[in-house]
């Protein structure tokens, strides 16, 4: 039998196709579902955006909260969809999947924030 994959670890051939927060998965304490809006672009073309009400939102995210007091802090947006109902099946099944995680049922009020997609 040929090996193709040569002497490359499990972790080495998977890494390409991994999600890059899966690997920060464990410096969140929490994760959220929020509601987000297109606020603008920039010079290049690239959309800021921003949370917002649910009646304004373009798309849903799922953040993930880092620790307080790690080498990060804040939230990191998990992944954007289309629909509020596909972002918390995504929630609860990463809640299923994650016991390090709480949930967050109240709007936390945390600094205003921007991305850049």
């Amino acid at each position: 039998m040929i090996n193709y994959m040569g002497s490359l670890s499990r972790p080495e051939i998977v890494k390409p196709f991994t999600p890059r927060w899966v690997a920060k998965i464990s410096e969140f304490d929490a994760i959220e579902v929020r509601p987000c809006a297109i606020v603008g672009r920039n010079s290049r073309g690239r959309k800021f955006v921003e949370p917002s009400q649910p009646e304004d939102a373009s798309f849903w995210t799922v953040y993930g909260h880092y620790r307080p007091g790690g080498a990060i802090s804040g939230v990191e947006a998990i992944q954007d969809f289309g629909t509020e109902k596909e972002a918390q099946q995504f929630h609860d099944r990463l809640m299923g999947n994650y016991p390090n995680l709480i949930r967050r049922y109240k709007q936390v009020k945390h600094q205003q924030y921007r991305r850049e997609i």
